[in-house]
């Protein structure tokens, strides 16, 4: 019996240990700080885009395509892009299908200028077409800046702020339809010309040179180089200058070359996004006298 003492023993004690309580597993990082940030919610969808069509003070219909902001911020500002002329408001696709996702989202309306495009009926149901077009006729595409902000603005809930970009002769086109409006911010003129079809570019940039401005065009691009070369000049530190390899004119050009000029475009506009507008004179909307007219609140 006495043999068997130690077996026992030994056999209470192995008991003993197995009762006890095991270790628990150390915490994992994800259960050990409940105030670790929550995943990073979905990006909102792309701003949906309709086709539209509204009329000039002259009662010619054009075409547009327009990407309304409302639903996010019925405040965003407004951005027009007008195509150059021979063109149409296809050039512009891929800016705005980069800006329908940007973080900050402007409303965005492309159209087609009188005689481009779907635009291409007058009064009457006269048809229109840009090669019928002499010098003379081009500050009646002016008229078209001024319906597609009217009609812009007029969809746009709360929108009381306006960005204008014009590629090639639609750049002189923005700037002088921005010198004629007070609600417009800013304006970015993409391979400008001096005097294209004979329209002039300096004297409309001038009257808007106190706005932030873009400017941008390609370094063998003998049509743009010398323009730019002068505004930025013009406009001093509230310009933004962008100068690309290759001889690509307007938009499109650019864009077949490479696609940084969108990327500057984009960042250039959420800079100007809360822009607000500022008291100036403005020119005259009869004709090109250049006439200007006093000025002192934000808004006509």
């Amino acid at each position: 019996m006495r043999s068997l003492l130690p077996f026992f023993l030994g056999a209470l004690l192995a008991m003993a240990c197995s009762s006890k309580e095991s270790p628990r597993a150390a915490p994992s990082a994800a259960t050990a700080s409940p105030s670790a940030a929550p995943p990073s919610p979905p990006p909102a969808p792309p701003t949906p885009s309709e086709e539209v069509t509204f009329d000039t003070e002259d009662k010619v219909p054009l075409a547009g395509t327009l990407y309304l902001a409302s639903a996010a911020d019925p405040a965003a500002p407004l951005l027009v892009l007008v195509h150059r002329y021979r063109g149409d408001r296809s050039e512009w696709a891929p800016v705005t299908k980069r800006l329908a996702s940007s973080e900050k989202r402007y409303s965005i309306l492309t159209f087609d200028l009188r005689g481009h495009g779907a635009s291409r009926t007058g009064p009457g149901k006269k048809r229109l077409e840009w090669a019928d077009m002499k010098p003379k006729d081009m500050p009646t595409f002016v008229k078209d800046v001024h319906a597609a902000i009217k009609y812009g603005l007029s969809r746009s809930a709360k929108a009381d702020r306006v960005v204008l970009v014009g590629s090639s002769l639609g750049g002189a086109f923005a700037a002088r339809a921005a010198s004629q409006d007070a609600r417009v911010i800013a304006v970015g003129l993409i391979s400008p010309g001096a005097a294209i079809e004979g329209y002039d570019v300096y004297h409309p940039f001038a009257d808007v040179r106190m706005l932030p401005s873009f400017l941008a065009g390609a370094k063998e691009d003998n049509v743009s180089k010398e323009p730019l070369d002068g505004m930025s000049r013009m406009a001093k530190d509230l310009g933004t200058v962008k100068s690309y390899d290759g001889k690509g004119h307007g938009i499109a050009g650019l864009l077949a070359e490479g696609d940084q000029v969108t990327k500057d475009l984009e960042q250039w506009l959420m800079g100007v996004f809360e822009a607000q507008p500022i008291s100036r004179e403005l020119a005259s909307r009869e004709g090109e006298s250049g006439k200007k007219k006093p000025h002192k609140g934000p808004v006509p």
